[in-house]
C-alpha cells in the first residue's frame, strides 16, 4: 500500500486528505465437510475450492473545518475510490446419503468428476449428487461520496442547532464465464445430469442523499428536549443478464464453448430469461424523532421515539415477471437510556431499544430462483415484519488507590416474527429449496463480570473475566416422512472464563494468560447431536521499552477464539450498533456522524458478538485518545462486488508515521502517553485477528494531532452458484 497526507492549519480553518493506492493478490484453498440435520437421517457433504483473487484499490479524501466564530463549526468531507478487481475459481463437492467417513479417510479425494464413472470409486454406493465447476470474473467500481455538518450554538444554556447532508454515488460493471458440471445418481428418478456454461454481465448503479436536522432546547434547568428530522432519498439499479454458451441447433449454433473460450458468435441470441435479472429501487425514508434528555448532579435519563414512515417502489423484471411493486410501511422505535453516577468513576446504566425491521421487497415477491439447481430459492408473499426488543444493564467501578475496578453487563434480546429460512431437501437430487418464513420464539440473554486488581506490590496485577449466555433458537427441521418443515428448538447455554497475570516495571512488562470456554447444546427435535464442546487457550508476552523510544515485544499463544457464524443485514446490523456507539458517545461528551451507503439487501456472514467487539474496541480506543472538550466520530460504510469497507474516523490526537505499521501488533503501544493510560496493548491486536478470520483485513491511516482512520472489510454473502449453501440464518 502507498499513501500521503497532506494537512494545515489555522485559527478558524483546517484542512487535511489522504490519498491511498493499493494492490493484493490473494490465494485461497479450502477443504470442507458439514453434516445436515434432518428430522430423519442426516446428509453429508464434502467440497474442496481454490481460488486466487487480484484487486486494486485507489482512494482519495479530504477535510475541511472551519470555525467562522466561536458559536458555529462546519466541517466538509468529500471522498473518492476507484477498484478493479479479477477472480478466478475451481470447485469440486459432493453430497452423501451415509457419512463418507466410514468408508474412507479422505472423501474430498474422490470428488473430481473424472472418479465418478469408475468402477473403483469408493463412494459410488452412497453418493447423491457431485459437482465441479470453475469460474473467472472482472469488475470495476467507482463511488463518490461527500458530506456537510453545520453546527449553531445558539445560547449558552445548551440550546443548538445541527444540519447535516450527505450524497453518494457508486457505479459497477462486471462480468463472469462459468462452466459447471452437476450429477445425480439416484436411478429411480433419472434426473439427468445440469451441464451450465453461462456468460453474465452484472451493471449496477446507485446513488443516495440524506438531510437531516438537529434540534436541542432548554426547557428548563438541566433538562432538554431534543428534535431531529432525517429524509433519506435511494436509488438503485441492477440489470444482470445471463447467457447460455451451450448450442441452440434450432438456432444454427454449432460452436462448442468452454471455460477459457472466447465469446461465440452470436451468443447474444442466448439470453436466459429465467436467470436474468432487473431490478430498480426507489426508495425514500422520513425519521422523526423526538427525545426528553434530564441531565442531574446524580443521574441522566433519556427518553424517545423514532417514527419511520417509508415508501419503497420496486421495479422489477425477470422471466415471465414484469411487475411494480409499491409498498409503505411505519417503524417505530421507542428507547430509553438511564444512567447512575455515584461517583465520578462509578455508574450504573440500563438502556432499552425497540426496532421494527421489514422484509426485503425480493422476499415479498412470489417468484424462484432456481439458478442453482442445488439451492433453489423462493419468495414469500406472507412475511410479516420483525420486532426486537434489546436491554443492557451496565456497571462499573474503580478503586484508584488500590487500582482496583469491577465491570459488570447483562443483556437480553427478544425477536418477534424472526424471518429465518424453511428448507426442503430432495433425497433424489440432494438438493434444497429454501423459502423465507415468519417464527417465533427467538431470544438469548448474556452476562459479563470483570474484576482487575493490584496485588500487595503494586508492580503485579491479576484479572479475570467471567461470561455467561444462553441462547434459545427457534428454525425449521425438514421431516423427510411428512414432507413438512417441523419447528424445532435449540438451546445454548455457554461459560467462560478469562484469567491474567502481569508484571509491569519502567522498563519490563510480563504477561500470561489462559482461557475456557464451555457450550452445552441442546436440540430438541434430534437430542442425539446434543454436544458439550470447549475450548481453552494459553499464552505470554513480553515488552521491554528500550532507549531511542524503541521497544522489543514477544508473544506466545495458543488461543482460538470461537466463532458462532450467522448471515446479517448490513443495515440493520450496523444501524443497531450505531445506535449504542451514539449512546456510549455522548456519555463522553462526543458525536456521532454515520453513513451507510451498502444497498438494503446486502448481507454478510458473521460473528455478530465478536464483529461488535472489533467495533467497541476501535470506538473505545478512539475515545481514549481523544483530548477535545468536544470530540467527533465519523463512521461510514461503503460497498464493491466482493466486500464491504468500514471507515471508523476521530479527531483525536492521531499516530506518528514510525508507529502507524505497528498498531495491531500484540502488547504495542504508540507512544509513552498511551502507555501512560494503561491497558495490555491487546484491543487492535484483537480486532486483527478477528477480522482477518472472519476473511477481511484491517488498517489504518492517521495524522499527528489531527486523527486516526481505522478501515476494515469484510466479504459480502453472495449465492455462489453449484454450492449447497449452509443455512447461517438465525
Amino acid at each position: 500500500m502507498l499513501g500521503v497526507n497532506f494537512a494545515s492549519q489555522s485559527e478558524k480553518l483546517e484542512l487535511g486528505g489522504s490519498a491511498r493506492y493499493n494492490f493484493s493478490d490473494r490465494d485461497a484453498l479450502s477443504t470442507n465437510y458439514s453434516e445436515r440435520f434432518l428430522q430423519n437421517g442426516n446428509s453429508y457433504s464434502n467440497s474442496n475450492s481454490k481460488g486466487r483473487n487480484k484487486n486494486t484499490n485507489f482512494n482519495a479524501d479530504f477535510r475541511l473545518e472551519w470555525k467562522p466564530d466561536t458559536l458555529t463549526n462546519i466541517i466538509f468531507r468529500p471522498n473518492f475510490s476507484y477498484g478493479k478487481s479479477d477472480g478466478y475459481s475451481i470447485s469440486e463437492s459432493g453430497t452423501f446419503n451415509e457419512d463418507p467417513f466410514n468408508l474412507v479417510s479422505n472423501p474430498n479425494a474422490f470428488l473430481n468428476k473424472v472418479v465418478w464413472d469408475s468402477e473403483d470409486d469408493p463412494l459410488k454406493d452412497i453418493r447423491v449428487n457431485a459437482s465441479n465447476s470453475e469460474s473467472m470474473s472482472e469488475s470495476k467500481s467507482l463511488s463518490a461520496n461527500a458530506s456537510l455538518q453545520l453546527n449553531r450554538r445558539l445560547n449558552s444554556l445548551g440550546r443548538n442547532i445541527t444540519f447535516r447532508g450527505t450524497f453518494s454515488y457508486g457505479d459497477n460493471d462486471s462480468e463472469s464465464f462459468s462452466e459447471a458440471l452437476t450429477r445425480y445418481f439416484d436411478a429411480v428418478a433419472g434426473k439427468p445430469d445440469d451441464d451450465n456454461r453461462r456468460y453474465t454481465t452484472s451493471p449496477t448503479k446507485n446513488y443516495d442523499y440524506t438531510a437531516e436536522l438537529t434540534y436541542n432546547e432548554p426547557i428548563a434547568k438541566a433538562t432538554f428536549l431534543q428534535f431531529r428530522y432525517k429524509f433519506q432519498y435511494k436509488y438503485s439499479e441492477s440489470d444482470r443478464s445471463t447467457y447460455d454458451l451451450i448450442p441452440d441447433a434450432d438456432k444454427g449454433q454449432v460452436w462448442d464453448w468452454h471455460f477459457g473460450d472466447e465469446l461465440p458468435l452470436g451468443y447474444e441470441n442466448n439470453r436466459d430469461q429465467d436467470l436474468s435479472k432487473y431490478a430498480k429501487y426507489n426508495y425514500y425514508n422520513h425519521d422523526i424523532n423526538a427525545g426528553l434528555n434530564l441531565i442531574r448532579e446524580k443521574y441522566r435519563f433519556n427518553v424517545g421515539v423514532s417514527l419511520q414512515p417509508q415508501n419503497t417502489t420496486l421495479t422489477y423484471k425477470k422471466s415471465e415477471l414484469d411487475t411494480i411493486v409499491k409498498r409503505s410501511v411505519f417503524n417505530f422505535a421507542p428507547n430509553i437510556d438511564f444512567r447512575y453516577r455515584f461517583s465520578k468513576v462509578s455508574q450504573l446504566r440500563f438502556t432499552y431499544r425497540g426496532r421494527a425491521s421489514q422484509p426485503s421487497m425480493e422476499n415479498l415477491l412470489d417468484i424462484t430462483d432456481d439458478s442453482n439447481p442445488l439451492n433453489i430459492r423462493m419468495g414469500n408473499p406472507g412475511l410479516k415484519p420483525s420486532f426486537s426488543h434489546n436491554m443492557r444493564l451496565f456497571y462499573n467501578t474503580y478503586n484508584a488507590d488500590r487500582q482496583q475496578g469491577i465491570v459488570a453487563h447483562a443483556f437480553f434480546n427478544a425477536t418477534q416474527n424472526s424471518i429465518t429460512n424453511g428448507t426442503t431437501y430432495n433425497q433424489a437430487t440432494g438438493g434444497v429449496t429454501v423459502k423465507p418464513e415468519n417464527i417465533n420464539g427467538n431470544w438469548n440473554a448474556s452476562g459479563m463480570f470483570g474484576f482487575n486488581t493490584a496485588l500487595k506490590d503494586k508492580r503485579f496485577t491479576v484479572s479475570t473475566f467471567s461470561r455467561v449466555g444462553y441462547t434459545n433458537a427457534v428454525a425449521y427441521l425438514y421431516n423427510q416422512q411428512t414432507t413438512v418443515n417441523d419447528k424445532n428448538t435449540s438451546t445454548t447455554l455457554n461459560l467462560g472464563e478469562d484469567v491474567r497475570g502481569t508484571f509491569r516495571n519502567d522498563w519490563f512488562e510480563f504477561t500470561v494468560n489462559g482461557s475456557i470456554n464451555y457450550n452445552f447444546e441442546k436440540n430438541k427435535l434430534r437430542p442425539e447431536n446434543n454436544q458439550e464442546p470447549y475450548t481453552f487457550g494459553y499464552g505470554a508476552s513480553t515488552n521491554i521499552n528500550m532507549p531511542w523510544n524503541m521497544s522489543l515485544s514477544t508473544n506466545i499463544t495458543n488461543n482460538a477464539i470461537p466463532y458462532e457464524f450467522h448471515r446479517v443485514s448490513v443495515k440493520d446490523y450496523f444501524n443497531d450498533c450505531m445506535e449504542e456507539v451514539r449512546a456510549d458517545l455522548l456519555s463522553h461528551n462526543m458525536t456521532l456522524n454515520y453513513n451507510n451507503y451498502c444497498a438494503e439487501d446486502v448481507k454478510v456472514v458473521v460473528d455478530p458478538d465478536q464483529l461488535k467487539r472489533v467495533i467497541n474496541n476501535i470506538v473505545t480506543n478512539a475515545i481514549k485518545y481523544t483530548d477535545k472538550e468536544e470530540g467527533h466520530i465519523d463512521i461510514s460504510i461503503e460497498e464493491s462486488e466482493k466486500m464491504i469497507k468500514v471507515s471508523i474516523n476521530d479527531d483525536g490526537r492521531g499516530i506518528d508515521k514510525e508507529s502507524l505499521p505497528h498498531i495491531f501488533d500484540r502488547t504495542y503501544r504508540a507512544d509513552s502517553a498511551r502507555r501512560s493510560r494503561g491497558g495490555s496493548g491487546l484491543g487492535l491486536a484483537i480486532c486483527k485477528k478477528i477480522v482477518e478470520e472472519h476473511g477481511g483485513k484491517i488498517w489504518a491511516t492517521s495524522k499527528k494531532g489531527e486523527g486516526t482512520t481505522i478501515y476494515f472489510t469484510l466479504k459480502k454473502y453472495i449465492k455462489e452458484e453449484n454450492k449447497d449453501e449452509q443455512n447461517t440464518d438465525n
